[in-house]
């Protein structure tokens, strides 16, 4: 249940990110989440002891900097894009970590992680369709692919952490991280003027539900193995489709859906093989 509820935020904080693009930078949302996001955790610490500071602060500085890249492309990348093809060229991320992860640590590649890899780029193609071609890409195609690498790279980072970090301390190192990296860019973009009141509402909900979907995400991979759990994070894709569908009359083809298919079912392969 906690994953679905993952799953739901998730989206919805993407429709919210592409209401406010008319108001909020990218900058400016990755600022109001980071602020919110360390809001809660330290509520969370003086209320019920949530541990939020680690011995390896090197590290948690590395993936809390990989976390904000992270988040910064996948919202531009809602901003640009449907938000049901952002999201799905986001699930390429298990494709990354198998490919980081002998460097990471020290994790080989498999055949059949290698065959869900290969068949993951086969569903790219298919995403992209002729009509966009890898010639012809736009910056949004970037961001989210860009995100996707990040999102490979942190689950190597969380590997490495997570025997001696708890999550809570995880994600309250990627808000202060993100909090540095947004400041100055998010100040110059609004020009020292302060939005407009439904701007700050809806920076409110994202860094809310942002903070939400992560505790769930957390909350819920610990109680579940991790294909299971992936399958159901998975639900994302439609959820987010049908909410681009309602708010932004977005739609898809055959050839898109194919290709969705084709990426969702190797990234939840490569989970079945530990990635």
């Amino acid at each position: 249940m906690s994953l679905l509820v993952a799953a739901i935020c998730f989206s919805m904080l993407g429709v919210l990110a592409r209401m406010a693009k008319a108001d909020l930078s990218t900058w400016e949302i990755c600022l109001g989440r980071a602020l919110i996001g360390v809001a809660c955790m330290v509520v969370l610490h003086f209320l019920v002891k949530v541990p939020i500071n680690g011995p390896n602060r090197p590290m948690l500085i590395v993936r809390g900097l990989s976390g904000a890249i992270c988040f910064l492309n996948i919202v531009a990348a809602m901003q640009q894009l449907p938000i049901g093809m952002a999201v799905v060229l986001f699930y390429l991320f298990p494709v990354f970590a198998a490919l980081l992860s002998p460097w990471i640590n020290n994790e080989p590649v498999d055949r059949l992680q290698w065959f869900c890899i290969l068949t993951s780029v086969a569903g790219t193609f298919l995403l992209l369709g002729p009509e966009i071609g890898f010639h012809n890409l736009s910056s949004g195609h970037l961001f989210a692919v860009a995100a996707a690498f990040f999102a490979g790279l942190n689950i190597g980072l969380v590997r490495r952490l997570s025997s001696d970090h708890s999550p809570y301390c995880i994600y309250m190192y990627m808000s202060m991280v993100a909090i540095v990296v947004s400041l100055m860019p998010a100040v110059q973009d609004s020009q020292m003027s302060i939005p407009p009141k439904y701007a700050l509402y809806m920076l409110g909900a994202i860094g809310l539900l942002g903070t939400a979907a992560q505790l769930s995400l957390n909350y819920g991979f610990v109680h579940l193995k991790a294909p299971e759990g992936s399958l159901i994070l998975m639900s994302q894709v439609p959820i987010s489709a049908f909410l681009g569908f309602v708010f932004f009359q977005e739609s898809f083809g055959g050839m898109f859906l194919v290709g969705a298919a084709l990426i969702l079912l190797s990234s939840w392969g490569l989970t079945r093989t530990g990635v």
